[in-house]
């Protein structure tokens, strides 16, 4: 099959040897380079031995004393290394006087009478198994750090630094963590903070991971250090056998793919095209927000925090369509829930921020693939379709009440909107809608400032929810539609499942006939409608979207100057003429020929 380049203006087309795969855009640039691998640290031998009672204090003093050591080494990695790196490295730091791993540390010891570096490693296997058996990549990194920040305090325990054991494939033994990486493409399933922090003047030219997400500790060094950088591509390793050996790659941080052992002269071609489009580009993150006949549409901006602000700006985003509130709540290393105060702060710093411009606050998504401890002892054996997002909120009351009251306050200082995920009925709805003028009165009794005409939505993202769209937009002021779950669950298949990822497809006739149902719905209520999933991010997708009605769409900052390029490329005619066609298809596979005919010039459809 050849694997073929989704360019904005261009078709590249490479040869069948070479293998596309893509991940989560978090650091753009393009680069074609050699490959140098990361294997995983060979697991430590920890010899179990007994002990007796009057030695439980020697071993706990070697491991306060080993915590010392690690500690020191953390803030000699702090130093000098910009405030970024400073906060990742400070969790560390943070976690080795955890109140809570600690005593479990210390229970083991004197509980098994074992000695310390079995008892860390037995606490270390347990606790990071929990964390990750959420199937959750925020959860999941921080089960990193753990055996990041512990499996140094190991090494002292143990004697020794890495047991001479450097990280990289190949790489010569000369005591640095990343050898030989100048001007190469660094590979790995995934990477610890620590061994990422040494990469900032490694002359590393990208950085690909097969784990991981756009706020993982890797994604956000890359992002501050420029380093083009995709994560979480998922198959990565399984694509070669387990194998990068004398292979090259192409990677696209911009758009999320990554090109294994392509041609030189494709490679070449394709980085001359990102070039070429970098060139066309309307510069100081001007948009046109218009089709070649003149209509308008709306492009706004995903975020996960007040930090993103600033790209909002830099791609010239019309505000934002997303603020993913469940950050504030799972990058706590403590796991504690954020209080009122704090989400305030947060949400009023972008309201503020963006200078009057809309942001939607989504209230609390947590469970499925982001879910906090009390989600994950229940151990639902389908936790998409268990207790999360608003069937947690609803039930979670005082939980709910801190955020609605704390984006109640935040609407004082601009145009804050709140939007409700993950409804099934209307009668969730109307209870979380119940839920928001409870807020309201307690927000008027304590004399709070907020807007009482604050615009509220709902996030159409389960089949059940689109049918009723009509009765749905005849009680909010808007409906945004939440593609990637709405896609997941109309076919019945985990997009995560390589067994049935083929029926997971925005271009499904099914998906498309009920999205265009929501926007009819929006339209004859006077609702807004927008996206906010990956559909609103795709060129081809967003010219099918506003062909078949839609107006407003949110997505990653990075993604809005070529979805903004798309649309402009086109009459609002063309597009209802292609909306037309592909509405009349009767499986994906016949949309995408209609888009590849009519769009694929500008916008191909991969």
């Amino acid at each position: 099959m050849v694997c073929k380049a989704d360019f904005l203006f261009y078709t590249i087309s490479m040869s069948p040897e070479c293998k596309s795969l893509r991940g989560s855009p978090v650091s753009p640039g393009t680069v074609y380079g050699e490959i140098s691998t990361v294997i995983e640290e060979s697991s430590f031998e920890i010899p179990r031995r007994s002990i007796p009672a009057g030695q439980i204090e020697e071993e706990w003093k070697r491991f306060e004393d080993a915590v010392q050591v690690a500690e020191k080494e953390i803030k000699e990695l702090q130093a000098g290394g910009g405030k970024t790196q400073d906060e990742i490295l400070g969790a560390q730091l943070l976690m080795l006087a955890d109140p809570e791993f600690l005593p479990l540390v210390r229970n083991e010891l004197e509980s098994k009478c074992i000695n310390i570096e079995y008892a860390l490693q037995s606490c270390i296997g347990s606790v990071t198994t929990f964390l990750r058996s959420a199937g959750n990549d925020f959860l999941a990194s921080r089960a990193t750090d753990i055996e990041d920040a512990f499996g140094r305090v190991m090494r002292k325990l143990l004697g020794g630094c890495c047991q001479g054991n450097c990280p990289v494939s190949g790489a010569a033994d000369n005591g640095c963590l990343f050898c030989s990486f100048s001007g190469k493409i660094l590979v790995a399933k995934n990477i610890s903070p620590s061994y990422a922090v040494t990469l900032k003047n490694s002359g590393i030219a990208a950085i690909v991971l097969e784990e991981g997400g756009p706020a993982c500790h890797v994604a956000i060094l890359a992002r501050s250090w420029n380093i083009p950088a995709v994560v979480g591509v998922r198959g990565l390793f399984d694509a070669v056998g387990g194998d990068f050996s004398g292979m090259r790659m192409l990677v696209d941080g911009r758009a999320g793919v990554v090109f294994i052992n392509p041609a030189e002269k494709d490679a070449e071609d394709y980085i001359r095209t990102e070039k070429e489009k970098e060139s066309v580009r309307i510069p100081g993150g001007k948009m046109i927000s218009k089709t070649s006949d003149g209509v308008p549409f709306t492009l706004m901006a995903n975020i996960a925090a007040p930090d993103d602000c600033a790209a909002v700006f830099s791609y010239g985003a019309a505000g934002v369509g997303l603020f993913r509130s469940e950050f504030l709540f799972l990058q706590n290393d403590s796991f504690s829930m954020p209080d009122e105060e704090i989400q305030f702060e947060a949400y009023s710093t972008v309201a503020n921020a963006m200078g009057g411009l809309p942001v939607t606050i989504r209230t609390l998504d947590v469970g499925g693939d982001k879910s906090l401890p009390s989600q994950i002892a229940l151990k639902e054996k389908n936790p998409l379709l268990g207790w999360r997002a608003l069937r947690f909120c609803l039930e979670e009351k005082e939980i709910f009440q801190s955020q609605l009251r704390a984006v109640l306050r935040a609407s004082a200082f601009g145009d804050v909107r709140i939007m409700f995920p993950m409804v099934a009925t209307l009668t969730e709805l109307e209870d979380a809608l119940a839920a928001l003028e409870q807020a309201k009165a307690s927000c008027r009794r304590d004399g709070l400032k907020f807007n009482e005409d604050i615009k509220t939505g709902v996030m159409i993202e389960i089949p059940s929810a689109a049918v009723c769209a009509d009765l749905m937009a005849q009680r909010v002021s808007f409906m945004s539609v939440g593609s990637n779950d709405l896609i997941q669950y109309t076919v019945a298949a985990d997009r995560e499942n390589s067994k049935v990822s083929y029926l997971y497809n925005c271009f499904d006739p099914a998906v498309l006939r009920l999205i265009k149902y929501v926007i009819d719905s929006g339209k004859k209520h006077g609702t807004d409608v927008s996206v906010c999933g990956e559909m609103g991010g795709n060129p081809a997708s967003a010219c099918l979207l506003f062909g078949m009605g839609l107006r407003k769409f949110s997505m990653s900052v990075s993604l809005i100057e070529q979805v903004d390029a798309a649309l402009a490329s086109f009459s609002s005619s063309k597009l209802e003429q292609v909306a037309e066609d592909a509405l009349k298809a009767s499986s994906a596979k016949d949309v995408e020929a209609v888009l590849e005919k009519e769009l694929g010039g500008v916008c191909p459809v991969l």
